[in-house]
Order: C-alpha cells, then sequence, then structure tokens
C-alpha cells in the first residue's frame, strides 16, 4: 500500500498593505497649506505696513506681540491664529503709539520743522519764507512754529486774546485752555460745559465765552483765572457757535435749536431771539461796524440780522443745502462763506451791501469746514479735510497748503495782527503758524474771474 503523499505546512505570505489615504483627505491638506500661505503673506503685509507707518521700533513690538499671542492660539489653527496675531498686535502698537501722541500736560513740540508737526506747501507762482518768487497776495507764506497738546477730544474752536501772547481753545473733552503762544505751555483747563464746542473772546480780551454741547448753555469766564462770572440758559438745544460784537457790548450764540441769540455781554440776560433758520445755526459773525450779524445754517441759507433790535435784514439762498461757515471782509464790503450741496462745495462771495448774488464760486471741486479772513484782508484760509488751505482773497487763487494735522481740520484762528494763524480739529491737536499779515495792507476786492 502506498504512502499517503506528505502535505507541507503553508505559510501565508504576509501583504503589507499600502496605506489607505482617503481621497477627500488631499484636497483638504491643500486647501490648508494655501491658506497657510495666504495667512503668511497677510502677515507679512501688516508687517510691513507697521513697519511703514510707525516705524521699525513698532513693528518689532508687533512682531513679539503677534508671536505670543500665535503661540497661545496654536491649538486653534495655525493660520487663523497667524493672522489674528499679526492683525492684533498691529492695532494694539498703534493705538498706544497714537494714544500716547498727546501729552495731557499741554506742552508745545519742538518747533520749525515739518518733522515737528506742520508742512507747507507753496503754490506754484507764490512767494515762499525765503523770499524766492512773487505772488500777488503778497509777502510770505505761513510757517509752522508748534504744536500744542494737551485735549483728550477734538478741538472744537480757537480764539486769540487781543494782544496775540494767548491763544484760547475749547474741545469735547468738556474743558477750555488759555495758552501761551510764545512757549506753547498751557494753563489748568477750566470745564467750558459738557462737551464744549465753541469759544470767543471779547475785543477787550477780559472775557471768554463758550458754547456746551450738552448743557445747552453758554458760559462766560474770566480770560486772566478762567472763573465761570455767569451761565447763559434759554437754547433749547446745543450750542455750535459764539461771537462777541465789536465794540464788546454783545454776544451771539447759534444752536441746534435753528436760532440765534444776542446777549448783553456783561449781564449776560438775552436781548433777542432771532428766529427764521429751519435747521441748526452752524456759524455767526458781526460785520467790522457791528451793525449787522450774519448767521450760516444747515437749511443752506444765510440771514442778515439787524444787530441792534434783531430785526430780519435779508436772506440769502446760497445753491447750498448746508452752509457750514461765515465771515465778513475786515472792510465788510464783502460776505464769504463755504458749505455743500452733498455733491459740490467751494467758497462763494456776496457783496454785504445788496446780498443779492454770488459774486464768484472758488474751487467749487472741495467741501471746507470754516473760512477766515487775515485781518488784513489780503488772505482767505479754509480748512479740507487734514488740510488748511491759504488763498488770496482778491483773486481766489491757492498761495500755499499747511500740512500736518493728521485728521479733520474744524477751527482756525488768527491773532488780532494777523501774525500768527492756529488750527485745530479732530486730531486733538492745535498748530501755530507765523503769517505775514498786517492790519492796513490792502483793500479788499472780492475775487473775480473765478470759478463759476
Amino acid at each position: 500500500m502506498a504512502a499517503a503523499p506528505t502535505t507541507a505546512a503553508v505559510v501565508p505570505a504576509v501583504v503589507v498593505p499600502a496605506e489607505v489615504v482617503p481621497a477627500a483627505v488631499v484636497p483638504v491638506r491643500a486647501r490648508r497649506g494655501r491658506v497657510r500661505i495666504m495667512a503668511g503673506a497677510i502677515a507679512a503685509l501688516v508687517f510691513v505696513l507697521v513697519t511703514l507707518a510707525l516705524g521699525a521700533f513698532a513693528a518689532a513690538a508687533a512682531l513679539l506681540i503677534g508671536a505670543v499671542v500665535a503661540a497661545l492660539w496654536r491649538g486653534r489653527g495655525r493660520a487663523v491664529a497667524t493672522v489674528v496675531a499679526a492683525v492684533l498686535a498691529a492695532a494694539v502698537v498703534a493705538g498706544l503709539i497714537w494714544y500716547n501722541s498727546d501729552d495731557d500736560n499741554g506742552q508745545a513740540s519742538s518747533s520749525g520743522s515739518a518733522s515737528s508737526g506742520g508742512s507747507v506747501e507753496v503754490a506754484a507762482g507764490t512767494k515762499d519764507s525765503t523770499g524766492i518768487g512773487s505772488g500777488s497776495a503778497g509777502g510770505a507764506v505761513p510757517a509752522f512754529v508748534r504744536t500744542l497738546t494737551g485735549h483728550t477730544g477734538e478741538v472744537t474752536g480757537l480764539a486769540f486774546l487781543p494782544t496775540g501772547a494767548k491763544l484760547v481753545s475749547s474741545s469735547n473733552d468738556s474743558t477750555s485752555r488759555v495758552w501761551d503762544v510764545a512757549s506753547g505751555a498751557s494753563g489748568t483747563p477750566f470745564t467750558s460745559g459738557r462737551g464744549g464746542y465753541c469759544v470767543a473772546v471779547s475785543p477787550n480780551g477780559v472775557t471768554i465765552a463758550t458754547g456746551g454741547n450738552a448743557d445747552q448753555s453758554a458760559r462766560l469766564w474770566t480770560a486772566d483765572g478762567g472763573r465761570n462770572a455767569a451761565t447763559l440758559t434759554g437754547h433749547t438745544a446745543w450750542i455750535h457757535a459764539v461771537a462777541f460784537s465789536p465794540d464788546g457790548n454783545t454776544l451771539a450764540t447759534g444752536s441746534f435749536d435753528a436760532t440765534a441769540r444776542l446777549w448783553e455781554a456783561r449781564t449776560g440776560k438775552t436781548k433777542v431771539v432771532l428766529q427764521g433758520h429751519t435747521k441748526v445755526v452752524y456759524d455767526l459773525a458781526f460785520s467790522p461796524d457791528g451793525k449787522t450779524l450774519a448767521t450760516a445754517s444747515g437749511d443752506g441759507t444765510i440771514r442778515l440780522w439787524d444787530a441792534a433790535t434783531g430785526g430780519a435784514l435779508r436772506t440769502i439762498t446760497t445753491g447750498w443745502t448746508t452752509v457750514s461757515s461765515v465771515a465778513y471782509s475786515p472792510d465788510g464790503t464783502t460776505i464769504a462763506a463755504v458749505g455743500t450741496d452733498g455733491s459740490t462745495g467751494g467758497i462763494r462771495f456776496w457783496n454785504s451791501g445788496t446780498a443779492a448774488q454770488s459774486l464768484a464760486t472758488v474751487d467749487a471741486s472741495y467741501n471746507a469746514e470754516v473760512v477766515r479772513y487775515s485781518p488784513d484782508g489780503r488772505h482767505l484760509v479754509t480748512a479740507v479735510g487734514n488740510d488748511v488751505r491759504v488763498l488770496d482773497a482778491r483773486t481766489g487763487a491757492l498761495t500755499a497748503t499747511l500740512r500736518g494735522h493728521t485728521d479733520t481740520v474744524t477751527s482756525v484762528a488768527y491773532s488780532a495782527d494777523g501774525t500768527m494763524l492756529a488750527t485745530g480739529g479732530e486730531d486733538r491737536t492745535i498748530r501755530l503758524w507765523q503769517t505775514d499779515s498786517a492790519p492796513g495792507g490792502v483793500p479788499v476786492q472780492p475775487p473775480s474771474g473765478v470759478g463759476s
């Protein structure tokens, strides 16, 4: 009998399976890679922008903050952490630098250079501060002097004392300050009303008037010590403008209640309420002889009033929907105003005697916040965004652009002798400029042949 065949033990081959990767994982990984690349690019861009805007030191600080934030957020996604860290770091550093740029002690920066807070761009053909070239307005353009810091809110109003040695400012930080022009030092701030919005100084330099926002009052203060001499009540909304008459006996106020009021400056008693506007009275100005008061309103009109009786004299329909500011020329023959209809603005001029038609429109392409004449009538100053523009009052030609503010300029003021110009605005600073203007220079003529 034959033996049964021997069956060898079969050892199955060990098959090592290839790594099975779900098809969906590959696109996800690719997307993650692209997101990380984009996040890195965003972070790098933020870092470069911080370096350009705030300097290498700030960028290094931002990088350090970003690294810390990225480490803390590592478990939440590296791409998200990178972007969040970069943006947060830039915001923190920028905020710290912006906050510390204002000195609450009310000190002035060094003077004389653009790097210290101001620069002047001279228009072609205009004589600059070195005496090169010639300008139709004559003389040199303003030169930057210094920056005054101390307010913690928008600088809403400016007025020089008659001697020019002191400057008064109001702010929506609810204080007013009296500054020494020569040194830039500020005296002790005094509370001008919750959200003080405007300021004026009496012609004799004894009294300061301020208009407050929330308390709907105007206040009179002693210029030598900031003592509250009187509180003027009667308006039913915020006061936006205050002005003394040339003889100092009358104070005018304009309000969001669409009225203006005339007050006895000595007693603070209401003389008359001027009614006729249908919207806020943004600005007001007395004629140089003190006989007429002009009011500018959000209803698009300028109204002229008898300053003695309060009687309505004329209404100027400007063609704008809003009139922001109004000023009389020093010789009283011309009224200048700035306003807008929503798309066009500029400066317009009227004969103060007839008030019948605009004599000219200058640069209708921009919307200005404020307009003021220099004391000699040779120049007009307007505020357009962050810039201050100086114009030849006779031709309307731009002579210089003053730069340095980092936010909208809302207030300007000349000293009585015309040698100093102060500008202030939403960047919470005041800038002083040396000018060449002096009273009694040339007769004022309205611009002709300019614009439409």
